[in-house]
């Protein structure tokens, strides 16, 4: 299992980084690279990208060093790309194991062959989902090392749960339990993904592992209380592992208050997402990086009806078959679990849903599909009927499992380099705006402004109020020498987020180069008091002040800058050179 999800993967090994995420969080960062203590302390603290994930950051670290003493560069991307193509095939090899203890707690069969049976059943969970195309988003993209990290620390968490509860000896039970909690830890430093195992180990609990009684009579019994008294410390670092998240993503203004995200408009991504990779996960065709929330949506639009006529149709079977059925509810009450933090009601990024949220999500469907094929096998052993049944089954299971294959090699190559990925969203979802942003911030970088400002106004066309649009449209505008209109777009761009200092630095830009001076000094000053970052930008304009014969004015500006930021030590060695000799202009 292990060797088949490396080999599939390894083609991942000749991307490139893309310019989503990747330019951010590695190419352009420095911070990250080094172990020391000040490296270690930026990781724990930072909530770069609107995430807290300061084992992510240790891995990348590490993939900065091999880089820089292999290749010579600390950013050649081969070495992030192996480490996470090897934690994807740790994750099959730990579903399996996972898959197998399952398994094996119901098999019905006492003898050899139910073995043997359970074996299959579990190597067949764990290559379904290992080869599953959905998987490639989260394993190709170099940012997602958080999804295969956690999941790592994840799936051990669950393993040494089960291992705690099998009733083992007092001591060996505490001894697995604080193992638990410890990985649980570790998942959560990974990514916040880990905050829900909690509810997951009461699944669990209810089912295989009957520890918990469902029935009403049973439901508030004193067995039941101590079953989940007994995950207090779980809870505890659930509760702080949430806190750090939520902190992380409004930080970055990554997560939509509630006034910004009204609640059609969360029931609406909610209804997508979570039909969404049920289906993919049975037809996995047409996968695309971004599935964009449409700037303008119904409740009537079909996708939603449909959307939502699924997801109450399995939560209604789910519901009435958990003592017919009880793995089917168990499975789709982890689905749920797993999905709701990535959902419409914690809404984060411009997505109605995204691949690489199924990667923890759809591993029940995986090991319900190898349950199945367990059941087969086992009954071939004792009918001779069931035997032709058993081996066309095999033979379904070999056939899928390659197909994923093939599509999931297809897939990697979608997330080769920039343009191939943002040239396949457009091809595939056209009215993509944040595709053609992307697209166009790519050809800045190459200079190829003609088609960066094609793709920017394709953007703006289907955004109209996207500040990041409208900004790099200004940008492009201003390079381009075409003054007037890169003022219209910046100054809508301040219009739709007026907070956003690098949209006003635009405008006063623009403002600058139309000889509207004053106009263009309150909108430098607005962006340096939004973001001291932008302090070189804004020193440009003070020293061109003082150039242009309005060097009183440029003191008063620098004065400003010291009072506002005194720990700026370049705006108080301004001070001092403009204050040097105030009666020459």
């Amino acid at each position: 299992v292990f060797i088949t999800a490396f080999i599939a993967f390894g083609p991942t090994v000749g991307n490139q980084f893309v310019a989503w995420d990747d330019d951010v969080t590695l190419v352009e960062n420095e911070q990250f690279r080094g172990l020391s203590p000040n490296h270690l302390a930026w990781m724990f603290a930072t909530f770069h990208t609107g995430h807290w994930q300061p084992l992510s950051w240790v891995t990348f670290a590490i993939n900065a060093k091999v880089a820089d003493t292999l290749y010579g560069d600390p950013i050649d991307p081969r070495p992030y790309h192996f480490t996470n193509n090897l934690l994807h095939a740790v994750n099959a090899l730990l579903l399996y194991l996972l898959a197998l203890r399952l398994l094996a707690r119901n098999q019905p069969s006492k003898h050899g062959s139910g073995t043997v049976a359970t074996v299959i059943g579990a190597a067949t969970a764990a290559l379904l989902f290992a080869l599953h195309p959905l998987r490639v988003e989260s394993v190709a993209w170099a940012t997602e090392r958080r999804d295969v990290l956690s999941a790592s620390f994840f799936l051990g968490t669950l393993l040494a749960y089960l291992r705690a509860v099998s009733s083992p000896p007092p001591s060996q039970s505490r001894l697995w339990k604080g193992i638990a909690l410890m990985l649980m830890g570790l998942c959560i430093l990974s990514k916040s993904i880990g905050v829900v195992l909690p509810a997951v180990m009461l699944v669990l609990d209810a089912y295989p592992l009957r520890r918990l009684v469902l029935s009403r009579r049973e439901l508030l019994s004193r067995v039941n209380l101590q079953v989940v008294l007994e995950k207090w410390p779980f809870i505890v670092l659930s509760l702080a592992g949430s806190f750090a998240a939520i902190v992380a993503q409004r930080s970055a203004g990554a997560m939509f208050a509630a006034e910004q995200l009204g609640p059609e408009h969360r029931l609406y991504v909610m209804a997508h997402g979570f039909a969404m990779y049920v289906v993919k996960t049975l037809v996995p065709w047409n996968l695309c990086p971004l599935y964009e929330i449409p700037y303008n949506f119904s409740l009537g639009d079909r996708s939603f009806l449909l959307s939502a006529a699924l997801l109450l149709a399995i939560s209604a079977g789910a519901w009435a078959l958990p003592k017919r059925w009880p793995a089917f509810t168990a499975v789709w009450c982890v689905y749920v679990i797993l999905v709701l933090p990535v959902s419409g009601l914690l809404q984060s990024g411009p997505q109605v849903a995204a691949d690489r949220y199924s990667y923890l999500s759809c591993m029940g469907f995986a090991i319900l599909a190898g349950a199945a094929l367990t059941i087969v096998l086992d009954r071939s052993t004792k009918s001779p009927v069931m035997r032709p049944v058993a081996i066309l089954a095999c033979l379904v299971a070999s056939a899928i499992t390659a197909s994923l294959w093939i599509l999931t090699v297809r897939q990697i190559r979608v997330w080769r380099d920039t343009f191939t990925l943002w040239n396949t969203v457009i091809a595939m979802r056209p009215q993509t705006s944040l595709a053609h942003m992307n697209r166009g911030v790519a050809y800045v970088r190459i200079n190829d402004l003609p088609r960066a400002q094609i793709d920017l106004e394709r953007a703006v066309d289907l955004w109209p109020t996207d500040p990041t649009a409208l900004r790099n449209l200004a940008n492009v505008l201003s390079t381009r020498g075409d003054f007037a209109n890169a003022e219209h777009y910046a100054r809508r761009a301040v219009e739709a987020d007026a907070e956003m200092a690098e949209a006003r630095l635009e405008l006063g830009f623009a403002l600058l180069q139309l000889d509207r001076i004053d106009e263009a000094v309150e909108q430098f000053r607005a962006a340096f008091r939004l973001d001291p970052a932008t302090w070189p930008r804004y020193r440009l304009l003070i020293e061109g002040l003082a150039a242009r014969g309005r060097k009183p004015q440029a003191i008063q500006l620098a004065e400003e800058a010291v009072r506002e930021h005194p720990e700026l030590a370049e705006a108080q060695a301004l001070l001092v050179q403009l204050t040097a000799n105030p009666g020459n202009p």
